[in-house]
């Protein structure tokens, strides 16, 4: 919120460009460039709205609310850089011998998460220890919880 009041002070108060303001505030020029132009249409909207006094009062207090929040991300399309299909290949290859080795007995020779990911670092994978454990606890430990109950006789 303070560094997107910021911006828009800097643009209209002080004349600054948007390259100017990127280069003074350390941020991406787009970025500058984004709050501005999404301020000047929430406000050419208010503006509209605001012709109707009494009319549309909640969508005047939303649109305001809106352009002083702080700036929302939409995160959930975004593809796993680092998480490959050849990774998720090698991935699911250890955890094949794992339950090859765990059938036949051999449970000190079982592949820990720490185990994986050094393995695949020296394959030349470049990968983080979390995105391997995650990985690994969303596709193959299932959480199982038993309830224990008393039959009446």
């Amino acid at each position: 919120m303070d560094q997107k009041a910021e911006i828009l002070l800097k643009y209209f108060r002080e004349n600054k460009s948007q390259r100017a303001i990127g280069k003074e505030l350390g941020i991406s020029r787009t970025t500058v460039q984004k709050y501005i132009k999404e301020f000047e249409t929430k406000n050419e909207m208010l503006q509209e709205l605001m012709k109707n006094e009494e009319q549309n009062r909640a969508e005047k207090l939303l649109l305001i609310e809106e352009m002083a929040s702080k700036p929302k991300y939409n995160a959930s399309n975004r593809k796993k850089a680092k998480l490959t299909e050849e990774v998720i290949k090698e991935i699911e290859q250890f955890v094949s011998q794992n339950k090859i080795n765990k059938q036949q007995g051999r449970n000190k020779q079982l592949m820990k998460k720490i185990d994986i990911y050094e393995a695949l670092i020296d394959k030349g994978y470049d990968i983080g220890y979390t995105t391997i454990c995650n990985y690994i606890r969303n596709t193959y430990e299932k959480n199982e919880a038993y309830v224990r109950q008393e039959a009446e006789m």
